[in-house]
């Protein structure tokens, strides 16, 4: 206990790597859009997600939330008033009412999203182990216990991807001890309920199982960390990143852990090696600078940047930008002449994404940036047809209003560029050589605007 008390202080002076976050968010609400467009009343039973995220949107104004008992506040007015909800609608989802009632894991982190976007890192850490984690429980409990199809509502990514997160948290040996547990009956539970739901759950479940894949690694790590096996973590944790196994961010959070925990045993070498391997081979959006500062400065061990990193590596797969388009920035055709022999960036956006619209100020910086770097070209593919129906023209008054200053191009059923590169969330970037391969992350993770910054400024 006192270790992980120590833990905890040194990690409230610590900025928390919440640097996944906002691809998680984006791919999870446009797991809600896919759902909500999926079910209707008359053909069918409306998942309690659904429902939940329909029912906040449509009765509250969210407000900014400057401390955790606004948090508390908050979610205790959407806890009764859902329950109120509930209890006056009768929803006929096969559901007992009480499961009915409860909020969804992914209903709390949403409503904080809303709230505070991006959610300061103290706000994230509240709602996730206060809110999220014992709703997901409660489910687990629920659909586990005896499998049938109309639970299955309840399996999806949404919550338990997102609760099983750990990787962006500092985790107690007991929560971890309890979340473990169901990670560990996870995957038969999965395997039942993808025997008996249709074709579209069976998807969500694939994609949860593939989920879990993926933090397998750090659960693994957790686990020789509190049994205090900690030179086999080392020697673990050196292999995924050398071998970019998973996406490197899920092993940041154990990381740090099993370094602080080396530290207090007096085992500062180690630690500091543990520390330089996970700064080697991570990116600035995985371990921002600030953060990996701080935890050096704590544990009073000097910190070197590396010189060099493999970010990004060159892929098989080949891929080119055919035809002339339309840049509605400055009404200038863009042709393909111009692309020639050049490194070309793509961002696929569109007006109803809230994380799109956020990052504008950063990419008309980097747009700004690349005058510096004349061999390549950043261009930004609207795909409002796609999501928002909302037509060229809108597209084109909004680009002038929000004061674009790069190239955007408004993609059509006849480019079809978002369907051409397998876009399915957004902002979603892609980068393409001038030979006309992929460039992707060694370790498999989403390209973030960050690291393709740095991978430009090592070139």
């Amino acid at each position: 206990m006192l270790f992980y008390q120590e833990t905890l202080h040194l990690f409230t002076q610590i900025r928390f790597d919440f640097i996944h976050f906002k691809q998680q968010y984006i791919r999870f609400l446009q797991v809600i859009l896919l759902s909500a467009s999926c079910y209707s009343p008359a053909s069918a039973q409306i998942p309690r997600h659904t429902l939940q995220l329909s029912f906040l949107s449509e009765n509250y104004t969210f407000h900014k939330l400057h401390s955790t008992q606004e948090i508390d506040s908050l979610f205790r007015i959407f806890e009764k008033d859902w329950i109120r909800h509930v209890k006056q609608q009768k929803y006929t989802s096969g559901l007992p009412e009480e499961v009915m009632a409860r909020l969804d894991s992914y209903t709390y982190l949403f409503a904080l999203v809303n709230s505070n976007y991006p959610p300061p890192d103290w706000a994230m850490y509240h709602c996730w182990s206060k809110y999220m984690v014992p709703a997901m429980m409660q489910d687990f409990a629920y659909f586990s216990k005896d499998i049938q199809s109309y639970k299955a509502s309840l399996v999806w990514p949404g919550s338990i991807s997102n609760t099983f997160e750990i990787a962006q948290y500092p985790v107690s040996k007991a929560l971890f001890t309890d979340l473990n547990r169901i990670f560990s009956q996870l995957p038969a539970v999965l395997s039942s309920y993808a025997k008996v739901t249709d074709t579209e759950k069976q998807q969500s479940i694939a994609r949860l199982q593939g989920n879990l894949k993926q933090y397998n690694e750090a659960y693994s790590l957790y686990q020789l960390i509190y049994a205090n096996q900690l030179d086999s973590a080392s020697r673990k944790l050196e292999e995924a990143l050398k071998n970019a196994r998973v996406p490197a961010y899920t092993l940041v959070q154990p990381a740090k852990t099993l370094a602080i925990q080396l530290f207090h045993k007096g085992r500062n070498q180690q630690a500091k090696s543990v520390l330089d391997l996970l700064v080697h081979h991570t990116s600035q959006d995985q371990f921002p600078t600030d953060s990996i500062q701080a935890i050096y400065s704590r544990m009073g061990l000097a910190y070197n940047n590396p010189t060099t990193k493999t970010l990004l590596v060159e892929t098989d797969e080949r891929i080119d930008l055919p035809g002339s388009y339309f840049n509605l920035t400055n009404k200038e055709p863009i042709h393909p002449d111009t692309l020639k022999n050049k490194l070309i960036v793509l961002d696929f956006w569109h007006t109803a994404c809230k994380p799109c619209i956020t990052e504008i100020p950063a990419l008309n910086d980097f747009s700004e940036k690349l005058k510096n770097h004349k061999d390549v070209v950043f261009i930004s593919i609207n795909c409002d047809f796609f999501n928002t129906k909302r037509p060229e023209k809108f597209v084109s008054t909004y680009i002038k209003n929000q004061a674009i200053r790069f190239p955007v191009i408004y993609d059509t059923p006849q480019s079809s560029l978002n369907q051409k590169y397998k876009i399915t969330g957004y902002p979603t970037k892609i980068i393409i050589t001038p030979n006309g391969r992929l460039l992707k992350r060694k370790d498999g993770s989403d390209l973030s605007l960050e690291v393709i910054e740095e991978y430009l400024s090592v070139q």
